[in-house]
């Protein structure tokens, strides 16, 4: 009796227990659906501590940014607005770096002596490692801009990421609905999160002019320190806004994936209503290969590890050209930025730079350009052949033939560095099946299943103590 009532109360116990998460993970299903699908996911996106105003946009295209109205009623906010509202500090910074070319001594040498003979002075040496501070500064920045238009471009986002729908924003049968579809509300995600990466890559690049145009040890540090500043304006610019405006921003734990609503367990067959059938089926078709089971665009299944992959790849090329801009600025003498300059030269009556230019806060054609336009020495360097002709890759190789020890090592370094993690971390995860190893914790579909083997091994002795007792 005591042995039959002890596995009874185990029994119930157990299956208590595995009701309740059934139940749990019922509410996750579709009214109606009753083939097992996956649970919920924690979707992975940092959003780099505090926000910026680039990155509200982005969380205004998923309905993460509110403002609360009268009777504690929350509004979305249209990520359109949002990008209005970033546009006078995007066109703010890029004026500031752009003015700041013209304010450097570009036809200067940027050795101490005239005659470049201190090329291993001990300052030249400091900005050449505050050019490296300033790129590690900026790396996670570059990074999370790279990363988030990743994520918001992928239409699997828009399926499996928990936002907005049309009908939260308006009602169902509204005229305007159309302009709340993920379609509409993409591309001003993009754009901005595409502002963002364009002032990073502009610091990072006049970085190294400025740097190497100061004389002194304080004035490299200085420099460095100021040009950053600049990047850093975004977040004060949205802790601006959101006191003035009232904005409220969703949270990274906030930001989930209802993958259960979305896809059948064993497939990738779409179970949730789909806007574009046709787009999102051949995106799955598409990106589900090589043996895989499902598409690696999907939350869970390697997308992370392509976003993250993706964008340290297309930074370790930047920063590989960036070096071999260093080189030939410490070969020749020349600022970097001298090239930067003809190049705006060159686009002067070109439609879409006119159209550009109109937005800047000042002009830069009476300050900059006519520079080159009133000095014909200076129009002569800016052509092919000349001291700020553009880097080509032939002169890429050039120099690397000439350092063939210090790039090699370097590109080397580089890319083992930044890619390296990313790629073990893959192959742990693909040999031990989780990110701690074959004796880590396991998830919460392995306990249910265990739970239930559980059980119906409980369940068994139940019934033969059972019938051990009928006469």
């Amino acid at each position: 009796k005591l042995q039959t009532s002890a596995a009874l109360l185990q029994a119930a116990a157990l299956a208590s227990l595995a009701d309740a998460m059934a139940d749990d993970r019922s509410r996750l299903l579709i009214a109606g659906e009753n083939a097992p699908k996956e649970p919920r996911r924690k979707v992975d996106v940092d959003l780099g501590g505090d926000v910026s105003v680039y990155t509200a946009v982005m969380l205004g295209a998923l309905g993460g940014v509110t403002v609360t109205m009268s009777g504690d009623v929350k509004a979305k906010v249209h990520p359109a607005f949002l990008l209005i509202l970033s546009a006078p500090l995007f066109f703010a910074q890029v004026t500031v770096l752009l003015y700041l070319r013209s304010d450097l001594h570009f036809t200067d040498t940027i050795f101490y002596h005239e005659d470049g003979s201190d090329a291993s002075d001990p300052v030249l040496r400091l900005k050449v490692l505050m050019v490296v501070i300033t790129y590690i500064m900026n790396f996670k920045l570059m990074l999370l801009s790279l990363q988030h238009i990743i994520f918001i471009a992928n239409p699997i986002t828009w399926l499996e990421v928990n936002h907005a729908q049309s009908t939260d924003w308006v009602s169902k049968g509204s005229r305007w609905k159309c302009l709340f579809g993920a379609w509409f509300l993409v591309p001003w995600a993009v754009l901005a999160k595409v502002m963002d990466f364009t002032v990073n890559y502009i610091v990072c690049v006049d970085c190294v002019s400025v740097i190497l145009d100061s004389k002194e040890a304080k004035d490299a540090v200085f420099n460095s320190l100021a040009i950053v500043f600049i990047v850093e304006l975004d977040e004060h610019w949205w802790d601006f806004l959101k006191h003035v405006f009232h904005f409220d921003t969703l949270n990274e734990s906030d930001i989930e994936a209802h993958v259960a609503d979305v896809w059948d367990k064993d497939t990738d067959r779409v179970i949730a209503e789909v806007g574009n059938p046709w787009l999102i089926n051949s995106v799955l078709k598409a990106t589900t290969w090589g043996g895989r089971k499902h598409s690696f665009l999907r939350t869970g299944h390697g997308f992370r590890r392509l976003s993250q992959g993706v964008s340290i790849f297309l930074l370790a090329i930047l920063f590989s050209r960036q070096m071999f801009v260093m080189l030939q600025a410490i070969k020749t003498g020349v600022l970097p930025v001298a090239r930067d300059l003809c190049t705006e030269y060159s686009m002067q009556g070109k439609w879409f730079w006119e159209f550009f230019s109109s937005f800047l806060f000042v002009s830069l054609e009476d300050h900059v350009y006519a520079q080159f336009a009133h000095n014909d020495t200076l129009s002569a360097m800016c052509k092919d052949g000349g001291n700020f002709a553009r880097i080509q890759t032939s002169t890429c190789v050039r120099l690397f033939k000439e350092n063939a020890s210090f790039a090699g090592g370097f590109i080397t370094l580089l890319f083992a560095l930044m890619l390296a993690p990313t790629i073990y971390q893959g192959l742990h995860q693909r040999i031990y099946k989780n990110s701690e190893g074959p004796a880590g914790p396991k998830t919460a579909e392995q306990r249910m299943v265990g739970l239930e083997a559980k059980v119906e091994a409980l369940q068994k002795q139940l019934d033969e103590l059972l019938a051990q007792r009928q006469p």
